[in-house]
């Protein structure tokens, strides 16, 4: 039994950019309905139209001339195919086929979107483009190739010269999967956390520092872990996240699991974190100081089990925090420019002493008052000692304070300039002697073409203004000095005219007037680009530069048989 009204009235109401879009959603729900109901007499199918689309559709259908023009000499005529073409007519608007192929040039892939959608919405926008059929598919892939996201899929694209675009969705689909199978097993049993890394250094036993290896979480171009639902392979925000719709069992919220909850997990503070100290690794002197890298991280807890012999040291450190060699142990120091004295905390200094640190000068009576910054109370100073402290291959002797209370080595200005790691000022590029003589082409001397049969013309010298001789004479004088111009001494057949122009920035530009001396040079003739060919060369450029060359000609030499034609006269005498 057919239902009464099986498709919603077609809505005239929307935007005039959408309702060419929306008829062509309604039109293929009316077609559908017509299939199933094997509706196909062409009066029934127009009453049903004009049923089904409702009194808005009617009127519209009133009014269009077109609609009702039908050929009654057919034993069945074609009312439905007359108004579905008129109503095309009046909906479809004229396309702009080159600003539609912009939109198509312009359209990549989504972060989260799957290769079979991505080609999906090309092929829509590519039918409103007008590309011939045999052309069709191939844009499409070309425009896979530039704008999608996965590089495999490209490389794959270029080496194996896949034409096919079903062969390539299929491809970029199993590529995509594997990816994500492959993150699957590498962090089975690891949980990558966002907070911060950090490198974890295990003494199994004396004498020896293991490091372990690098997750697949610690490399870059690694897919993270959801935040909903702690999956790796896809962002929160996806639709294929399986914590879609799920309520949370500990804040009641939907949209992730209670694992990855954040609204009830309660960090514990840093300074609430028992004060436990950090035992000294003996034996990093082993460790070569410019081999570890700094990390920076946000928060650092190093418990120990006292029933495990296994002792866990994380290095927090700064951005100016190295290590450093001191009595040949390794200790990690902050540069500090603004302090007078090298700093050792009590805590470092006793596993310094453990670690048999080589020292002298050892004494308990501090030989100065040290005050931190901004406070009048003096530094709880337990002794000094002189040690030999060295960097990469820098090595100076040094005094070191041991302070109480201390949370960090300080090492200070004196001592980090003899070890050459504290540079203060600014960077200098000396010249030990300016150019003089302005640079020209090496290997290059150009010869002009001079007609014969051209009479020389010798054109009388053109007054400048009296406020610009000073100008012009210091301009002169300036080019004889970069050897761009030359005197003339001697009679000369070719005399052209100079004509100063005064720039916006008060310098002033000397010119020739060659437009006599233009008439004896033979042209070569060559085809110059037109705007056409320009434009098409730097189709699909991003980026563009302008540049203006200083002096564009100067640095081309003139051959000595040539230069007669170039003499000008000026104030001071001939030039050329």
């Amino acid at each position: 039994m057919e239902i009464s009204r099986p498709v919603r009235p077609f809505d005239l109401n929307v935007e005039d950019n959408r309702q060419a879009t929306e008829w062509a959603k309604w039109k293929r729900q009316l077609e559908c309905y017509f299939n199933a109901c094997n509706v196909t007499d062409q009066s029934d199918k127009l009453a049903k139209l004009l049923f089904l689309g409702g009194p808005d559709l009617q009127e519209l259908f009133d009014n269009l001339p077109d609609a009702k023009r039908v050929p009654l000499v057919l034993s069945d005529p074609p009312y439905y195919d007359v108004a579905i073409a008129a109503l095309d007519a009046h909906f479809e608007p004229k396309r702009m086929i080159a600003y539609e192929r912009y939109v198509f040039r312009q359209m990549s892939q989504k972060p989260s979107e799957r290769l079979s959608d991505f080609a999906l919405r090309l092929r829509v926008q590519a039918k409103r483009c007008g590309f011939l059929p045999d052309v069709f598919d191939d844009m499409i892939i070309d425009q896979i190739t530039e704008k999608g996201n996965s590089d495999a899929l490209r490389m794959e694209i270029l080496k194996r010269d896949v034409r096919s675009l079903n062969e390539i969705i299929a491809l970029g689909t199993a590529i995509t999967e594997s990816k994500v199978r492959s993150m699957q097993m590498t962090n089975k049993g690891q949980e990558v956390r966002e907070e911060g890394m950090v490198q974890l250094v295990k003494r199994q036993r004396r004498g020896q520092v293991v490091y372990p290896p690098r997750t697949p979480a610690m490399n870059r171009g690694v897919i993270m872990s959801c935040h909903a639902c702690g999956r790796p392979g896809h962002l929160q925000s996806s639709r294929w996240c399986p914590a879609k719709g799920v309520k949370c069992n500990k804040c009641q919220a939907t949209g992730h699991y209670a694992k990855c909850c954040f609204r009830y997990s309660q960090p514990q503070r840093r300074d609430s974190l028992p004060n436990r100290k950090r035992p000294f690794n003996e034996n990093a002197e082993k460790l070569d100081w410019h081999q570890r890298p700094a990390k920076r991280i946000r928060a650092v807890s190093d418990e120990i089990e006292k029933s495990s012999d296994e002792a866990n040291i994380f290095f927090a450190m700064g951005r100016n925090e190295f290590h450093f060699r001191i009595g040949g142990v390794t200790v990690p120091m902050t540069i500090d420019s603004g302090a007078d004295a090298n700093i050792i905390p009590l805590s470092i200094w006793q596993q310094m002493k453990e670690a048999h640190v080589r020292v002298y000068d050892v004494s308990k009576e501090p030989d100065r008052v040290l005050r931190a910054y901004a406070s009048s109370e003096p530094l709880k100073i337990k002794g000094m000692f002189c040690a030999e402290i060295t960097a990469g291959s820098n090595t100076t002797k040094g005094k070191f304070y041991v302070v109480e209370g201390g949370k960090q080595c300080l090492l200070g200005e004196k001592t980090a300039h003899e070890l050459k790691v504290l540079k203060i000022g600014f960077n200098i590029a000396a010249v030990e002697q300016p150019l003089k003589e302005f640079p020209k082409m090496k290997g290059i001397v150009l010869e002009i073409p001079i007609d014969p049969a051209v009479q020389p013309v010798q054109q009388p010298y053109r007054r400048a203004p009296i406020t610009l001789e000073g100008l012009i004479e210091e301009k002169l004088n300036y080019l004889l000095e970069q050897g761009i111009i030359e005197r003339v001494t001697e009679p000369s057949a070719w005399v052209s005219p100079l004509v100063p122009v005064l720039k916006d920035t008060g310098e002033v530009r000397l010119c020739v007037d060659m437009r006599r001396a233009n008439r004896a040079v033979l042209r070569e003739k060559h085809p110059l680009p037109v705007i056409e060919e320009l434009l098409g060369s730097i189709n699909g450029a991003v980026r563009f530069s302008k540049v203006d060359i200083k002096d564009a000609y100067h640095q081309i030499e003139i051959s000595e048989r040539s230069r007669e034609i170039t003499t000008f006269i000026t104030k001071s005498g001939l030039f050329r």
